[in-house]
C-alpha cells in the first residue's frame, strides 16, 4: 500500500493485498492531502480481507464519492469484490482484472474437532447470518446468474472474468 502526489494535482493510493485497517488509514490519509477540486484515486488490486475494514472502505467512499475514483487492476477478490461493486464514486476496470465473490467467512474459525474455538459465541453466528443474508440481497440486485448464486450458496468461490466483471460494474453503478 502506499500514497503517491502527482504534480501537486491529484493522489493515489493504491492498495495491494489484503484489506486491512491499514488500508483504510492509507486512503483516509491521500484523502486528507487533497487540495480543493482534486481527486483522489484508488487502485485496488486485493485477493479479499477483513469485512469490518471492507465496511469502512465503502462507507467512506460512498460518504465522499465526488472526490474519489476507485481502479479496479488485476484482482478483486471477496472483500475486494464488495468494495468495488459497491462504490457509488467514478470507477473503472483495467483490463484483465478478474473477480471472486463469496459469502463471508469473517467472525468464525472451527477447530480439528468441528466446534468453534472458545473466543466465539452463537452472536458471532447470528451476525454472520445477517452478513450471509446481506450479500445474497446484494448478489441479487447485482444481477449474478442462477448459477453464480448457487455456487455462493453452496458455499464456494464464485469468479468472474474480466468481461463479466465490466457486466456487473454496469449493473452496480445502477444501484446508485
Amino acid at each position: 500500500m502506499n500514497l503517491k502526489t502527482f504534480n501537486n494535482h491529484y493522489m493515489i493510493v493504491t492498495i495491494e493485498g489484503e484489506i486491512t485497517n491499514e488500508a483504510f488509514i492509507v486512503i483516509l490519509s491521500g484523502y486528507n492531502n487533497l487540495n480543493e477540486g482534486e481527486v483522489l484515486t484508488i487502485y485496488l488490486n486485493s485477493p479479499g480481507g477483513n469485512v469490518d475494514a471492507m465496511n469502512v472502505v465503502i462507507d467512506f467512499i460512498n460518504g465522499h464519492a465526488e472526490e474519489i475514483e476507485l481502479i479496479g487492476n488485476w484482482e478483486l477478490c471477496s472483500a475486494a469484490f464488495d468494495i468495488y461493486m459497491k462504490a457509488k464514486c467514478n470507477k473503472r476496470l483495467l483490463p484483465n482484472t478478474i473477480g471472486m465473490a463469496h459469502y463471508s467467512s469473517a467472525s468464525v474459525t472451527v477447530n480439528e474437532n468441528g466446534e468453534l474455538t472458545d473466543s466465539y459465541s452463537e452472536v458471532k453466528f447470528d451476525q454472520l447470518r445477517s452478513e450471509k443474508d446481506r450479500s445474497l440481497s446484494f448478489f441479487r440486485k447485482l444481477g449474478l446468474t442462477a448459477s453464480e448464486l448457487k455456487t455462493i450458496k453452496a458455499g464456494k468461490e464464485q469468479f468472474f472474468t474480466y468481461e463479466r466483471m465490466l457486466e456487473l460494474s454496469n449493473k452496480s453503478l445502477k444501484l446508485k
